[in-house]
């Protein structure tokens, strides 16, 4: 259970809601801005919150993206779920680079590296006994999931990456990095990342993830699946 003032977080300054870390009651929270907030329903862990008033028809943003509009006029501190946000059609700006930044590259001496070997053309690749080709050439797949979807495909190797501690806490067997650490307040992004990053560097020198050691994938690899993927 997330601390009152670790209560919920914001992934983007231009967001209008907030994310709980856990199961909320009504009261009143850190906003974060050295104001409180006024919390007047009953929030589900990983559901959102709004920060200030909406009006009927205001877009509604997070990850810094409108995902919908306000269906009726939203206060601060409801919560923020189908029965108060709408979906439809609008007009977008794509300007293409816009929040891009330099990428500061770690040092050549510094970085890490796998067991593999070079091709002549200068490109790597990894051991063939313990990957292959697919879909186009990942030789390792990162698989996300919020509900706890089985998965592996052979012949690469699939980490199957938790976006929630219950889902992970449910599933360590079938599960290899629990990301649900970022929103528990436990770890940054920029942590989880080179965790995962680390993780695919062991699996492409050779360490089996979850589903290998479970024997998942030999069904899974079926190119064009025509059918509906929920």
């Amino acid at each position: 259970m997330a601390s009152r003032d670790e209560w919920g977080f914001r992934l983007h300054a231009e967001d209008s809601v907030l994310i709980a870390r856990s199961d909320i009651e009504p009261g009143s929270y850190p906003a974060g801005d050295g104001t409180e907030l006024a919390v007047t329903d009953a929030v589900p862990r990983g559901h959102k919150v709004a920060v200030a008033d909406l009006p009927e028809g205001a877009p509604v943003r997070k990850y810094g993206h409108v995902i919908g509009f306000a269906s009726r006029p939203i206060r601060a501190g409801e919560h923020v779920h189908t029965h108060n946000l709408a979906y439809r059609e609008f007009a977008r700006e794509h300007d293409f680079g816009a929040d891009a930044t330099p990428t500061a590259y770690v040092p050549a001496d510094q970085r890490a590296t796998f067991r593999g070997y070079v091709r002549p053309d200068g490109r790597v690749g990894t051991r063939n006994y313990a990957t292959g080709l697919i879909a186009g050439g990942a030789q390792v797949l990162c698989f996300t999931t919020g509900r706890g979807s089985a998965f592996g495909c052979k012949p690469a190797p699939s980490i199957k990456l938790a976006t929630n501690t219950p889902l992970y806490e449910r599933m360590t067997d079938d599960m290899d990095i629990n990301c649900g650490v970022i929103a528990d307040g436990e770890a940054t992004v920029e942590e989880v990342g080179r965790r995962i990053f680390e993780h695919v560097l062991r699996v492409a020198s050779g360490e089996a993830t979850r589903s290998e050691e479970l024997g998942y994938g030999d069904e899974e690899f079926v190119p064009w699946h025509l059918s509906t993927v929920l």
